[in-house]
């Protein structure tokens, strides 16, 4: 990078604590402050005035533009296109903006800074960002923090899947509860009696697909007990299940539920096919159990759903249930 682009960056860091028509410090304050020449501080001003970022004002000084938003740009931000789950996402909210007849900016942020996407955003005014963050982005402040700056904005969010702590943004999660809530009603119907949930109870995904659950077993005489797979490893959580003597296992952790009906097969053999196993798969393919049911995302429609919102066309979209039936 050149110096006049490092010179650039440190200005973008003070356009960013500022708002539109404020004034950034005199340049001789910032030739002393920041250690760069007048010619570099120069060319970064330029640059940044032809972006439309600042705007000089003769005996005045330098001032933070007011950004017109790019109402026909959509963001997407993801953390990555390397699993199914993405993108087919993404293959919806494509579908969608196309018909719209609006472009798409997409913003991959693993291993990148995120001083460089909001720049990224900034520069392209947008005003519109569609985000699916990852299960490990609600433990990280610096994420939760970018999205909170961008709220603060005036961005308009869509959040897709999981919501992100404290976000004013509208949420599409509509497999959450309601595909939980169909997976539970199936199990009852089949005779289950003695249900046993296992996931992460400390994710917001968790406590939602549990509502699900027990808006059906309320009021029932249906036994409905809880196993926290972040106490305990695999083997011991599968150990668990086994001696619980339970009818039906419901997963709703995907990051773990195919290496926990592996462990399952393993420890019960034959045994499991006398018990129901249902779950959630987001990045995985399939359960390797037999007699299982997977309630896999409709990652397309919700891509499409996430646009219609950001349009408030307000799209219902409906999660199936796909069981999975292996003949021997």
């Amino acid at each position: 990078m050149l110096k006049y682009q490092h010179a650039k960056q440190q200005v973008l860091e003070k356009v960013y604590e500022l708002n539109p028509g404020q004034p950034l410090p005199p340049v001789r304050t910032l030739i002393k402050e920041l250690g760069y020449s007048q010619v570099t501080l120069k060319r970064a001003f330029d640059e940044l005035e032809a972006e439309g970022i600042l705007k000089r004002e003769k005996g005045a000084g330098i001032f933070v533009a007011e950004l017109k938003n790019n109402n026909s740009l959509v963001g997407v931000l993801m953390p990555h296109l390397v699993h199914k789950m993405y993108s087919q996402l993404l293959a919806g909210i494509q579908d969608e903006l196309t018909r719209n007849k609006l472009n798409l900016l997409l913003l991959p942020y693993r291993c990148v800074e995120w001083n460089d996407i909001y720049e990224s955003i900034k520069i392209n005014k947008l005003s519109n960002l569609i985000v699916n963050p990852s299960s490990a982005d609600l433990s990280d402040i610096d994420f939760i923090n970018f999205m909170h700056k961008l709220s603060d904005d005036g961005v308009n969010i869509i959040v897709i899947d999981i919501p992100v702590p404290g976000l004013r943004a509208d949420y599409i999660g509509f497999e959450n509860t309601s595909a939980f809530k169909k997976l539970t009603k199936q199990f009852i119907d089949q005779g289950a009696k003695d249900i046993i949930v296992v996931g992460k109870f400390e994710s917001k995904v968790y406590s939602s697909r549990l509502e699900g659950i027990r808006s059906i077993i309320n009021g029932s005489e249906i036994k409905l007990r809880q196993i926290d797979i972040s106490d305990n490893s695999l083997q011991q959580t599968a150990v668990e299940i086994a001696d619980s003597k339970a009818d039906s296992v419901i997963l709703c952790d995907a990051g773990s539920s195919v290496n926990l009906s592996y462990e399952l097969r393993n420890i019960l053999g034959l045994k499991i096919n006398k018990i129901q196993i249902g779950g959630i798969m987001e990045q995985n393919e399939r359960l390797p159990l037999k007699h299982a049911v997977i309630l896999e995302k409709q990652s397309i429609e919700m891509g499409r759903a996430a646009v219609e919102i950001l349009l408030r066309k307000n799209k219902k979209s409906e999660v199936k249930l796909l069981p999975i039936k292996i003949i021997t």
